[in-house]
Order: C-alpha cells, then structure tokens, then sequence
C-alpha cells in the first residue's frame, strides 16, 4: 500500500485491502443523500446521515466505501480533490460523491429521481452542496420539513410539461429569455403552511455586478406575474435569496459545531402562509 510520510494511506490512489463491506441500511442512506447533494465533506454528510457512530468511526467507514469492494462491486464513493492545486492533499479538506455504480444504485433506489445537467464549476456545485444540505439539518431543530426540489417536481400539482423537462430549474420568460435559479428548496412549517426559496449561490466570481441585478430583476418578473402557478403551481411564491460566500471549505468550521452555513437567515416564521 502506497502510504505518506506519517504512514497514512495516499488519497490519490484507490488502495483497497481486501474487505468486502456490506450494503446495509446506513450505506443506502449516505448514497440517497448523496445523490441529492454533491460533492459534500464529511463534517456535513455526518450530520445528515450519521448512523449512530461516533465521527472517526465514521470517517474510516467512508474511507472503506471509497477503496474497498461494496456488496460484492467497485466502490461506490470517490474523493472529489480540487482546493489544493500544489498536491499536498493530506492538509486539505476531502469531499466525496458517487462513484457511477454508486450514482446507478441510488437513481434505482430513488422514490422520484431527477438529473439536472450540472454544468457549474464544481466549486460552485460544492457550495450549492453545502447550503442544501444544511437547510436539511437545521430545518427540524426550528419545526419545520425540508422539501427537496424533487419532491416539489414529483407534487400531483407540479404540471406534466415541467417534469418533463431537462431543466426544471429554468423558468421560461417572455421573449425567448429564462430565469433559473441555482436551487429551489421548500419548508413545512407544521401546521401552518409551506414557504419556498429560490437560491442564488454566488461565490463573489461575478465580473459585472449587472449580471446580479439582471437575475434579481427577472426574478420579481417572476414573481409579479405569478409565473410559478403555472410553472410549478405551489401556492406561495419561491423567494429569491441571494446567497454569498467565498469558497465552501471555508464554510465548514462551523457546520462542524452544528451551525448554518453562512448566509441569510432562512429558518422563521412567514408573515403569511396560504393554509
């Protein structure tokens, strides 16, 4: 096995040892996760998707997933390496997400699978990521559901012609344009109603701060209009949130301590909830 000067296996290298791990139940929860939030670190995935372990525990189990053959098959994690471009990867932070059999499995798995071609800098994906997955971990500590933009897509009201789509996350405007927004979440506040978000991620690489306005603007075209009742028909409209940061590892200091990812405030009451 091909390891560093502190004798610890090399990331860059699949190096398995010949365990054959079993597919149980917290392996099918890690992979559903995911596949609808990637890539993620491990701090968040913890979070998510802990199965009564401890954290290092925890670690070695996703090292396993990524190096050793699962149910009998390639692994089904890969560590995704792109914040350090001089190579010393031990000191930087490991992200993971599905390896193609690992992808296959969970779309087969999945109650309502859906593919948005991702075209981002994986950078921009990371960070979108992160904001998701925390609006899952912190939604019910404040009494509320998280809602997946699938789940909002698979609604009986959510029209045919939408779920068809390649995109579903881009809303048709008029005069050929569009709008789409980088994630599309929704809250249950039990017993009272429901409360959409339509999120922009922007990792301050913007040249031309117009670009932002422009969003903005289509944006309370959208709204305006009421262009979401026919486009997705929810009863409230998906607010638009503008969500800044720099790089996404230098978020996870305080996910690790069990706080939000930084960014605007999302988890409160509405001022008016349609019932």
């Amino acid at each position: 096995m091909k390891t560093d000067a502190l004798d610890r296996r090399k990331r860059t290298y699949v190096q398995p040892t010949g365990k054959n791990l079993k597919i149980n139940a917290g392996v099918l929860s890690l992979i559903e996760g995911l596949r609808r939030y990637h890539p993620l670190p491990p701090q968040i995935a913890f979070r998510l998707w802990n199965a009564g372990t401890y954290y290092p525990r925890f670690q070695d189990r996703l090292t396993d997933l990524t190096n050793e053959m699962t149910g009998g098959g390639d692994p089904l994690l890969w560590r995704t390496e792109y914040f350090n471009p001089k190579g010393v990867l031990n000191s930087e932070p490991v992200w993971y997400e599905l390896s193609p059999r690992g992808l296959r499995m969970a779309q087969s798995l999945a109650e309502h699978p859906l593919t948005i071609p991702e075209r981002d800098h994986i950078k921009h994906r990371a960070f979108n990521a992160c904001v998701g997955a925390s609006f899952e971990i912190f939604a019910p500590l404040h009494g509320m559901r998280s809602i997946h933009f699938e789940d909002i897509i698979a609604h009986p009201r959510c029209p045919s012609s939408t779920r068809a789509l390649s995109n579903p996350l881009m809303i048709p405007l008029p005069h050929g344009k569009h709008v789409e927004a980088d994630r599309i979440h929704g809250f249950e506040h039990i017993g009272e109603g429901f409360w959409f978000y339509a999120i922009e991620i922007d990792r301050a690489t913007e040249s031309n701060v117009r670009t932002v306005y422009e969003k903005l603007d289509n944006w309370l075209y959208v709204l305006q209009h009421r262009l979401y009742r026919s486009f997705l028909r929810t009863a409230e409209p998906p607010h638009p949130v503008h969500h800044h940061g720099t790089e996404p590892h230098q978020q996870l200091s305080g996910l690790s301590r069990g706080q939000a990812v930084r960014g605007p405030v999302l988890f409160h009451r509405p001022s008016r909830v349609r019932r």
